[in-house]
């Protein structure tokens, strides 16, 4: 199971002002004039499809039904499902419980199938298969139940193991929705939490917050930034560096409800380019940031007519609502690791690198376009989506130009 980056076409609005400017040393007078002179509003656009699919894939299902939180009050979170981690992802929510040790309630009706205890990672944890199929992982508890704590006593005696795994027959201990089924606590791990996963019938996890764990969120992602990277091996912006980023402002809503946001400048290329995306969302408070579910950049060319329409095509998607434990390094592909270690976790490849994990088979697969932005010269116009377990979008809405080097 897989993360998921195809390729659609999908209509949207961009208004371009005369009043930005390029962004680039010495730029040619004749890119600045023609930029000014193609400023257009435009009223309608066209819908097309150019499928292109990657490797990276991702499983999208309905969601279940009759779920509540495995913690009694509103969720409090402190970090998301698919943010980063060294080398891999976060494969659940973690839920601050404080330094109480907070009873852990039943999310559905089933049976405790495992529980484990280890020193590290999930410290002790449990596991409840529900009657819905679904597998719900609760970890870093402090204790079970006193029948099942008798249990995990008696064999971490009888091994002489701190250690120890112990699976139940599904008639064993059932529990109905609500019930208390463990404590939490802060083992395996520094602070107190508790860690709950979500996982399907195949044993792959899954956002809680798109199979029935629901929050009363009602706003979209926040754009930060869009940092643009050199494709080729010899081009530099103004400033030496083959990056350069630009903030991105809030300016209300389009005509769909999405939050809308613009860059402060058009900026302008000599080479291909790619495009990295800074965004957040903050399903609960403005404390906790979690990764959206998914990112879509779509790219548009100039109209070959007169009052003609403009015409987007989606070129990349990444979509964090299914991950697999077996592709932990395909976080490489998803966020700026250098940004990552440097705690700036919100930071996401929109194109394909060179020597990266995604592979690619078909000629036409094999075109420049998936390796960044549309490198015509010319004026174009760009809109990145992101969208929340929720179901709440933002979109950042750009224009850049491409044009020869030289003054």
């Amino acid at each position: 199971m897989n993360l998921r980056a195809k390729i659609r076409v999908l209509p949207q609005k961009i208004i371009l002002r005369g009043k930005n400017t390029i962004l680039r040393a010495q730029g040619p007078l004749w890119a600045v004039l023609i930029l000014l002179l193609s400023g257009v509003l435009v009223s309608k656009e066209t819908l097309g499809e150019t499928p292109i699919k990657a490797s990276l894939s991702s499983k999208i299902s309905g969601g279940d039904s009759g779920i509540i939180w495995p913690l009694a009050g509103k969720p409090d979170f402190s970090s998301g499902f698919g943010d980063y981690r060294p080398g891999r992802f976060h494969y659940g929510l973690d839920l601050r419980t404080g330094d109480r040790r907070r009873p852990v309630l039943a999310p559905v009706s089933g049976y405790i199938w495992k529980v484990s205890v280890n020193y590290f990672g999930y410290g002790k944890a449990l596991y409840l298969k529900g009657d819905n199929g679904n597998l719900y992982v609760m970890a870093h508890l402090d204790r079970y139940t006193p029948e099942i704590e008798s249990i995990v006593k008696r064999k971490q005696l009888k091994e002489q193991l701190y250690f120890i795994e112990q699976e139940f027959k599904s008639g064993e201990f059932h529990v109905n929705q609500g019930d208390t089924i463990c404590f939490t606590g802060k083992t395996g791990t520094k602070d107190p939490h508790l860690h709950f996963e979500a996982r399907d019938s195949s044993n792959t996890p899954r956002s809680p917050l798109t199979v029935g764990f629901s929050l009363n969120d009602t706003r979209g992602p926040i754009f930060k930034s869009a940092i643009f990277e050199y494709r080729d091996k010899t081009s530099f912006f103004s400033h030496g560096s083959r990056r350069q980023t630009f903030a991105a402002s809030a300016v209300g809503k389009d005509e769909n409800g999405a939050r809308r946001f613009l860059l402060d400048k058009v900026p302008y290329f000599t080479a291909p380019t790619g495009i990295l995306a800074t965004v957040r969302d903050y399903p609960t408070n403005n404390k906790f940031g979690a990764s959206p579910r998914y990112l879509r950049l779509r790219i548009a060319e100039p109209p070959t007519a007169p009052d003609t329409l403009w015409k987007y095509e989606l070129k990349y998607e990444l979509t964090l609502d299914s991950l697999s434990y077996l592709e932990g390094d395909k976080s490489l592909c998803v966020y700026e690791q250098g940004f990552a270690q440097n705690g700036s976790k919100n930071c996401y490849w929109l194109f394909e690198r060179d020597n990266n994990c995604l592979d690619l088979s078909s000629s036409e697969e094999q075109s420049a376009d998936r390796e960044g932005l549309l490198f015509k010269y010319g004026l174009h116009r760009a809109r990145i989506e992101a969208a929340d377990a929720g179901g709440n979008m933002s979109v950042l809405e750009f224009s850049y130009f491409n044009g020869p080097p030289g003054p």
